[in-house]
């Protein structure tokens, strides 16, 4: 049997933004409490207008999820950080 999701029922406002671009560019979106890491990251996709063609990565409570670029591990050339601005 399935467990229930707790976010179901939720939809969260994300502000994304590109880490060290100037101008800032940056879209905001929103998505269900429920939508996984993996569809989350065709949306961004989407909103970015990109073809999964960019490095990036997602950090959640300090864990780091993603490919870094090859050349510098520690540093992916452009660092997704998603802002939770609160359920809606």
């Amino acid at each position: 049997m399935r467990q229930p999701n707790p976010g179901a029922g939720l939809v969260y406002q994300l502000k994304i933004t590109l880490a060290e671009v100037e101008p800032p560019i940056w879209r905001l979106i929103q998505v269900s409490g429920s939508v996984t890491l993996d569809r989350l990251h065709t949306v961004i996709q989407k909103a970015m207008g990109w073809r999964d063609a960019h490095l990036h990565e997602f950090e959640v409570r300090g864990r780091r999820y993603g490919v870094p670029e090859p050349d510098e591990p520690a540093l992916p050339a452009m660092l997704l950080r998603r802002a939770f601005s609160g359920a809606l």
